[in-house]
């Protein structure tokens, strides 16, 4: 159970881990598993629509249509620490892929706030307008540290909101946009992260957080974030035409992990394949198969 001490931390920091999911040798051919099976096939939730990022139609919300994946995101060593956090009524309305190669540059700080992508068209709204309390579970497949493309986070940040952001160049821009914070955080603002594989950081959407560049030769990091919410939120609260990135969204619905949905007023999806029993059904398939 999440103790009253891991709420405390999490209100105060604005992030709890890392924590096991996974034994590191059966994380490290899952995490295989899936870049090998998964990700070289364009997802059918998007396969259909044009996107202004090319790549998202291979790593955006591939637990709608990867029975391995729904059962990782759906397990209970991820979803009991949510429900603590985020009430019994918990979706599941988000997931990506994060592939980083020797060479491939750095985020930048930022805050994932309303989810908004290119268009500034958002995915969440709280229910009683304005930014909504998202959760994600950041879940490694291979090691991650300073060198090797690790996560980092600024503890206590989203206590200050919204932070305000100037214009920028497109290289020097969160996720190319034209903007980037207007403060900047030193090394020892910031909260470095070693997750080995099978381990995961939950933090809020309003953390300030960022990665590093790979430094290691010829290494790669795989990685997934999880975006949950309480079922209570509105999930693309404009209508589903196309979300901000401009992928059309006929085929896309979040999934109820925990609890009832009786009060959400968006599109829901059932779990993939045989659904989100047990993880070690695919644990043991994938130990199998090696």
């Amino acid at each position: 159970m999440v103790g009253a001490d891991e709420i405390a931390q999490f209100t105060e920091h604005g992030y709890l881990g890392p924590f096991e999911l996974l034994p590191e040798l059966t994380a490290l051919a899952i995490g295989k598993r899936l870049a090998d099976e998964v990700l070289p096939v364009r997802s059918p939730t998007y396969a259909h629509s044009p996107t202004d990022v090319p790549k998202l139609s291979f790593v955006r919300d591939r637990h709608l249509d990867s029975p391995l994946l729904a059962r990782i995101l759906g397990d209970e060593r991820v979803v009991k620490r949510l429900t603590a956090l985020l009430g019994p009524d918990v979706l599941l309305w988000r997931s990506d892929f994060f592939m980083q190669a020797t060479g491939d540059r750095e985020t930048l700080p930022h805050q994932d706030k309303n989810f908004s992508g290119m268009r500034n068209i958002p995915a969440l709204e709280a229910s009683e307008g304005g930014i909504a309390r998202n959760i994600t579970a950041w879940i490694a497949f291979t090691p991650m540290d300073r060198a090797q493309g690790g996560l980092y986070l600024v503890p206590g940040s989203h206590r200050d909101g919204v932070l305000p952001e100037v214009p920028a160049g497109v290289e020097n821009s969160i996720f190319g946009k034209g903007g980037a914070l207007a403060r900047t955080f030193s090394d020892a603002e910031r909260l470095d992260l070693t997750v080995r594989p099978g381990q995961f950081v939950l933090f809020t959407n309003l953390v300030v957080h960022g990665s590093y560049p790979i430094m290691h030769p010829d290494a790669r990091r795989v990685a997934i974030s999880a975006r949950y919410v309480a079922t209570d939120t509105l999930v693309n609260p404009l209508g589903t035409d196309v979300n901000g990135h401009g992928l059309e969204l006929s085929r896309y619905g979040a999934m109820l992990v925990a609890g009832s949905a009786a009060g959400f007023r968006g599109v829901l999806r059932d779990a993939p394949g045989s659904g989100m029993g047990p993880l070690e059904h695919e644990v043991a398939t994938t130990a199998s198969a090696r």
